[in-house]
């Protein structure tokens, strides 16, 4: 029996990572994905005259690609995420502030919004979840349109935030809510 990999050097090595050790094991899978890529590279380059050698590479250079966009694809998804509870809190706040006020009228004319809101965070909710029920082979397929999708949820929610301060702040000045009411708006993200 022919054993391959670092295992094969060191029988009492672990054959997989230990649970206790995520850093050094996020630490060795860039390790690897790094090598990896170095070295179809130099084959590709240095075997030039040997059939499929640099096909070979080349997969394994796209498949390293893939699998980074993958991972982008879920670090934004999770940025998403941040946003959104972010966002909703100034919300919140706002609603909040003027349930607090003598002006409690106005939160059945911010009722439009709220609505809007609602089908906004009810698309964004079912993107996420249909993203986390999604197979391996389904998130390399759709990985560039469901970052897509991402991308555009965010700029949604970014618009909804920006629409709702706005009519918010207008309701505020032109009922005589005092300004102290209105949430903090959050200019920039962390």
């Amino acid at each position: 029996m022919v054993a391959y990999g670092s295992s094969a050097l060191h029988p009492t090595a672990p054959l997989l990572p230990s649970p206790h050790n995520l850093t050094s094991s996020e630490a060795t899978t860039t390790n690897l994905v790094d090598t990896v890529l170095k070295l179809a590279r130099e084959v590709g380059e240095m075997f030039t005259e040997v059939p499929y050698i640099k096909a070979v590479a080349g997969i394994l250079i796209q498949i390293i690609a893939i699998r980074d966009e993958i991972k982008t694809t879920k670090e934004r998804s999770v940025e998403l995420i941040n946003k959104v509870l972010r966002r909703s809190k100034v919300v919140l706040d706002g609603l909040l502030s003027v349930a607090m006020s003598p002006r409690k009228e106005l939160l059945a004319r911010m009722e439009l919004n709220l609505i809007d809101y609602h089908k906004l965070l009810s698309e964004v909710q079912g993107f996420l979840q249909r993203n986390k029920l999604k197979g391996l082979f389904h998130r390399i397929i759709h990985r560039k349109s469901d970052l897509s999708e991402v991308e555009t949820y965010d700029r949604l929610i970014d618009n909804y935030n920006i629409d709702f301060l706005t009519d918010f702040l207008l309701q505020s000045h032109i009922t005589g809510l005092p300004q102290e009411s209105a949430p903090s708006v959050m200019t920039s993200d962390p």
